[in-house]
């Protein structure tokens, strides 16, 4: 029998050692074998994945773009990955901010890749911190991948994408693909349901741009094209639920509501802009199509479920924290019949 147990816990992850158990001497010799197959196979996976990352790092490079106002980085490659399905993340490898270490990021666009990364610890926030002391810098990159198992949703009649926080990303990708593809048939839809947090008052340290959307809505600033080209498209709802508003921020979003179009939204781009401090986050300008307070799942898919035909097909995706992927099986659960469309899940979860 062989056993794999992790030897020593580092922060940054766990280093793996292989034992081999022998119950009788008969079976000793074949449980090497075992271990020489196991660890070959091993051995082959980090060869093939060292040989992509040497392929692209020499003809592969990437610019950052810091969004300080959603405190994430917006790193663009030169090259692209257009065989890959929207949706599909790739291990990142960037020898000038950590040397020997890969990360996994969902590519929010493939041609050319983007990926919007959240400063958090370590890498992430490394990299935002290189962006924002030389915005527009140009990095030497690797990108090994695409890995991820996606459904194709534009064979279905109707499409409902649920994210929550940097979940978007996932879904971003989905919603842009689907909307730029010529051939969606003209009954189809999509439906874009986004929950972010709101503060009432920004950060004293934090320092925005005049190109940068405001704090109110400053998650939103990590998805500026991705929101612009869903907005122009007759046929995507979008809805983003501010799950902590402030009162007057909700009043503010009433007065708007009367509004049809949305105002334009800013570009992300920041250099040669001179920064100004922001303290009061009521003055910002929400979108109509912002809403108040955390959405309702279970009333969201049962009214599309009720506006589909029996013989349509509903795909109802979701992205972001445990919560809500387990609040959408649920609702999916309870809203599916037999005199109903046929309504199927896909769920993608990030982490270990």
């Amino acid at each position: 029998m062989i056993f794999a147990y992790p030897a020593s816990c580092r922060k940054d992850g766990a280093d793996y050692s292989l034992a081999v158990c022998y119950h009788t001497s008969k079976a000793a010799r074949h449980s090497l074998y075992m271990a020489l197959i196991a660890t070959s196979i091993y051995a082959l996976d980090r060869a093939l994945r060292l040989s992509r990352f040497l392929y692209y790092v020499p003809t592969n490079t990437a610019t950052l773009t810091p969004l300080v106002a959603s405190n994430a980085t917006r790193v663009t490659l030169t090259r692209s990955m257009a065989h890959s399905a929207p949706g599909s993340h790739a291990f990142l490898y960037m020898p000038g901010i950590r040397a020997f270490q890969t990360h996994p990021f969902t590519m929010v666009s493939r041609d050319p890749v983007e990926l919007v990364i959240s400063a958090r610890n370590g890498f992430t926030k490394d990299l935002f911190k290189a962006a924002c002391e030389e915005p527009g810098r140009t990095v030497r990159t690797g990108l090994e991948g695409a890995y991820g198992c996606v459904p194709n949703i534009t064979r279905y009649d109707r499409v409902v994408l649920f994210a929550g926080g940097s979940g978007a990303t996932f879904t971003f990708a989905l919603a842009v693909d689907w909307a730029k593809k010529p051939d969606v048939e003209s009954k189809k839809s999509l439906d874009f349901i986004w929950s972010v947090r709101t503060a009432g008052k920004s950060k004293p340290q934090l320092r925005l741009t005049d190109s940068l959307l405001t704090p109110s809505i400053a998650q939103l600033a990590g998805f500026v094209p991705e929101l612009a080209i869903l907005k122009a498209h007759p046929r995507v709802n979008i809805r983003v639920h501010m799950t902590k508003m402030t009162d007057s921020q909700a009043e503010k979003l009433a007065t708007q509501a009367a509004v049809d179009d949305a105002p334009q939204l800013p570009s992300p781009k920041i250099e040669g802009v001179e920064p100004t401090s922001i303290t009061d986050a009521d003055d910002a300008t929400l979108p109509p199509y912002a809403v108040p307070g955390r959405p309702d799942l279970q009333s969201t898919v049962r009214r599309i479920a009720s506006e589909c035909e029996t013989n349509q097909c509903v795909l109802v995706a979701a992205c972001g924290p445990t919560g809500l992927s387990d609040n959408v099986r649920d609702a999916v659960r309870d809203c599916t019949s037999i005199d109903g469309p046929s309504l199927d899940l896909h769920l993608e979860a990030f982490g270990w």
